[in-house]
């Protein structure tokens, strides 16, 4: 478009305010603080997961593995969209429609800043929900049937995905002018591409959720231990809930004019979702960061609180027999915890030890049973 028209449209709104609105271009409300502040909490927190995750499986367990460089993608793609929100600010997102110049909508349809981010959203879900997939599969491999269910999750998400961001790249291409913009397709992908992709997030984080309760509540551990392991993968509620809300949001706001503004507050479910589904796939590895800080912390305050005396300080200020103080008997110890802090290897290890007792206990049921059909054809 020619400076002229560029020029004709900067003092004009860029869609027509409500009734008893005036158009502001200097100083209008602004919903951009509040993203900033919702993407630098967020995105923290999720850095300082994954690095407690990359630590405990990388330096500490050693046992570093797809999973966790998946969890890296997902955490770039996260950084990724916080980035995108922040440039599509400075063409107005976060404002009211009507207090952004028309001129300012028209750069950014044409830079296709408006659509841009999308594809480190779906990067983010798909490579963390993968992430916590693998997981869970190399927790819970022992059961077949938990094991071709998590294959069928991760294929199902991966191929929806895929399915999407073809969508999205065709969008990303064939929508940048106004008049591109009025056309059948773009007008789909604002509205129902969007709540369709909503709904199916909705559906695999819940798949993700109910994949581990039945395994952990089946180990042999004590009630509240049991309790501890399921809390865990039950914080991935957040994500379930992030994306309910998401999901509504774009239903109530489908037809919407002020859509600069909308889309903003929703971003605050879209950040949300997209960190917590990465917090969750981090927490198991938690306890063993835990572990390992105490015994640094263990081993630092003991250089540096002196040691006792000397043997030939003590017997220089040796007291009498008749002075030494009483001592009472020692209390017994407690008895040690059978169960110690449940980690992702305490885990795995109960997991595959409970298994492979009950397949030991079911080849000797059959060996029994063969043996009384010998016995009775014998007869």
């Amino acid at each position: 478009m020619d400076s002229a028209t560029m020029d004709l449209l900067y003092n004009v709104p860029a869609a027509v305010p409500p009734p008893g609105i005036t158009p502001n271009f200097v100083d209008p409300p602004s919903l951009e603080g509040e993203l900033i502040i919702i993407n630098v909490i967020f995105t923290t927190l999720m850095a300082i997961f994954v690095t407690i995750r990359l630590i405990s499986r990388g330096f500490i367990s050693k046992q570093i593995g797809v999973d966790d460089y998946f969890c890296v993608v997902a955490a770039l793609a996260s950084i990724a969209h916080a980035v995108v929100i922040r440039e599509q600010s400075k063409y107005g997102y976060g404002l009211h429609t009507w207090d952004i110049r028309a001129s300012t909508i028209l750069k950014a349809v044409e830079n296709r800043i408006l659509l841009a981010n999308n594809f480190p959203y779906m990067a983010c879900l798909l490579f963390g929900k993968l992430s916590v997939l693998l997981l869970f599969r190399r927790l819970f491999s022992v059961s077949p049937r938990t094991n071709l269910f998590i294959i069928g999750t991760m294929a199902f998400t991966t191929a929806y995905t895929i399915s999407i961001l073809g969508v999205s790249v065709s969008s990303f291409i064939k929508c940048g002018s106004l008049i591109d913009m009025t056309t059948d397709f773009c007008v789909a992908m604002g509205t129902s591409i969007s709540i369709v992709q909503s709904v199916i997030n909705v559906i695999t984080d819940f798949m993700i959720l109910f994949i581990p309760l039945p395994m952990t509540l089946a180990l042999v551990l004590p009630l509240r231990k049991k309790l501890a392991v399921s809390s865990v993968f039950l914080t991935g509620l957040i994500a379930c809930a992030a994306s309910i809300g998401r999901l509504v949001s774009a239903v109530k706001t489908l037809n919407a004019i002020d859509i600069m503004w909308i889309q903003a507050k929703n971003d605050v479910f879209t950040v949300l979702e997209m960190n917590a589904v990465i917090i969750t796939s981090c927490l198991l590895t938690l306890p063993t960061f835990l572990r390992r800080c105490k015994q640094w912390a263990s081993r630092a305050y003991s250089s540096i609180v002196p040691s006792r005396m000397s043997s030939s300080d003590t017997s220089m200020h040796r007291l009498p027999d008749h002075e030494k103080e009483f001592k009472p008997a020692a209390i017994p110890k407690k008895p040690k915890d059978p169960y110690p802090m449940v980690t992702l290897t305490n885990i795995t290890m109960t997991s595959q030890s409970q298994a492979s007792k009950a397949s030991c206990d079911q080849k000797d049921r059959n060996d029994s049973i063969d043996q009384m059909g010998e016995i009775s054809t014998g007869r």
